[in-house]
């Protein structure tokens, strides 16, 4: 990847365009730079923003969206991670991954994401060592997008009509510059009409049915035209495209093309990945930045069972690497009651299920439990039970498992990941098929034990086995979790760590070479 030059010194933030955010005697938008260009004109923010910046003056209606484009250098960022998919989980190893290129290899990166992760990079971005926040603003444009129809029962995006429409967007960017004398951008884009958040075009979570998609096509659409502005205004033309899927390689293909772009290289960071046909190959296109120490070795679907050819390349998971941020300290509250007794660290907050597993924990003076993501302080019929805390925001997970003597996590990968590296025992509920592949990985290696959301809710014998593995767990001091897989697991995932980032820039190198 391109080094930038002298290395920034930290000082005070380099003057850039309000149109490019390069450096103004870089900058080919203003009059002294390209000769009868006129210059980007920067109107003020409207009342009541906190942050100053400025913004493009919008777009009339009348104005070709394409000629308004031909006037301004695009070639700004070479490199995208493209992150429109999925939950935070999906997000934050690509985040990881790019805040590591920049880092260390002096890379500008440009990062597009759903806008309701926005606090929380926002909240990782101020803890990030040697970066510093060098621009703010907030743009107007028209998007052109098709219309597409989605069918759910059979997976299928359809576009409706050849003909496009028109959308204005607002969009918020935000560019860090680094010591390495790199930078990190993101774009967070609001359409007029809808949303670019897919959750807000997704039925409510289930443990008995499809977790199903409505009016999905508009979500699509949405994007195809925030896409179409990046790639005049903010990508380099032979920029590539970094992106997290979970879908099958086929429907991939789908939403690339929908989308306007061609992903260079694809993400693969749940179990699922594991069933995609030749995965064991040397597919450049696809990288599984998963740990080869606890993916699971089996994948029961409903009409078939999957078993992972073992010759995949797992190439470890992108984590938060300790020596470029600092850790999130524990809230003083919360640091007290973890001192206080042996605790039982709660944490499945992503699907809402936490205010209906919270009833099912036994309450005991040997120990307590800590609900962490929680919504239950200000729901009136939650459990509120002695010994039990429920927190409403994240906190440190490595830390509080640290502290913990038991961790319940929904088995995520990611949290799977850090349960791992953590040492500690713990016990799996899973959602769907593919935390159900996660947390009977880790109860075959003989460090947890896993149950299913379904069971629980449908099964009262099953809910009183968990109540019991937890008080025996306390009481009789039984592990169901053996003190010496523990810590090879624990050993196997750290060992992992230290090449994961490593690998993957090298894989970055390679991109930016071919």
């Amino acid at each position: 990847l391109p080094k930038r030059g002298t290395p920034w010194n930290g000082s005070a933030p380099i003057s850039r365009c309000g149109l490019c955010t390069r450096p103004l005697d870089l900058c080919s938008c203003t009059p002294t730079a390209t000769p009868g260009r006129q210059a980007s004109k920067a109107v003020p923010l409207q009342s009541g923003t906190s942050t100053p910046s400025t913004c493009l003056e919008p777009l009339s209606r009348t104005s070709s969206f394409t000629d308004l484009c031909e006037q301004v250098d695009a070639s700004i960022f070479k490199l995208c991670f493209f992150a429109p998919f999925g939950t935070k989980g999906d997000l934050l190893p690509l985040f990881y991954g790019a805040v590591a290129a920049v880092v260390t290899d002096g890379a500008d990166v440009l990062i597009a994401c759903q806008p309701c992760f926005a606090d929380m990079i926002t909240e990782r971005m101020s803890r990030a060592l040697g970066f510093k926040l060098v621009d703010r603003k907030h743009l107007q444009f028209p998007g052109r997008c098709n219309k597409y129809s989605w069918s759910g029962s059979h997976s299928t995006l359809k576009r409706e009509t050849e003909g496009m429409r028109t959308v204005e967007f607002s969009m918020e960017k935000v560019v860090y510059g680094s010591s390495s004398g790199g930078r990190l951008a993101f774009v967070w884009a609001q359409p007029a009409k809808g949303s670019c958040n897919e959750t807000d075009y997704q039925q409510a979570f289930s443990v008995n049915g499809d977790w199903g998609k409505i009016d999905y096509g508009e979500f699509i659409g949405n994007w195809q035209g925030c896409v179409g502005y990046m790639k005049k205004y903010e990508l380099a033309r032979d920029a590539k495209f970094v992106t997290s899927h979970f879908e099958r390689p086929s429907y991939v293909e789908k939403l690339d093309e929908a989308m306007g772009i061609e992903s260079a290289l694809i993400l693969r960071l749940g179990s699922l990945g594991l069933s995609d046909p030749f995965a064991h190959l040397s597919d450049h296109r696809y990288y599984y930045a998963m740990s080869a120490t606890i993916a699971p070795k089996a994948i029961p679907f409903s009409s078939m069972t999957v078993f992972p050819h073992p010759d995949i390349k797992k190439n470890g998971v992108l984590t938060e690497q300790t020596d470029i941020f600092e850790p999130l300290p524990l809230p003083a509250d919360i640091a007290a009651f973890l001192d206080r007794m042996p605790t039982v660290a709660v944490t499945i907050s992503s699907f809402g299920e936490l205010n209906n597993v919270s009833k099912m924990f036994p309450y005991s003076p040997k120990f307590q439990v800590l609900f962490i993501g929680s919504s239950c302080g200000r729901n009136k019929n939650a459990d509120r039970g002695p010994n039990h805390l429920h927190y409403g925001d994240m906190l440190d997970l490595d830390a509080v498992f640290q502290k913990a003597a038991l961790i319940v996590h929904g088995c995520g990968a990611g949290t799977c990941h850090q349960v791992a590296r953590s040492g500690k025992p713990s016990v799996g509920l899973s959602g769907f098929l593919e935390q159900e592949c996660n947390g009977m990985a880790l109860e075959r290696l003989g460090i947890s034990r896993h149950f299913t959301l379904k069971s629980l809710y449908n099964d009262r014998s099953v809910e009183s086995d968990l109540s019991e593995l937890i008080v025996s767990f306390f009481h009789s001091q039984a592990t169901f979790a053996d003190p010496e897989k523990l810590l090879e697991v624990q050993r196997a995932i750290q060992h992992e760590e230290t090449s994961a980032h490593h690998a993957f820039r090298q894989k970055l190198s390679q991109l930016a070479r071919s």
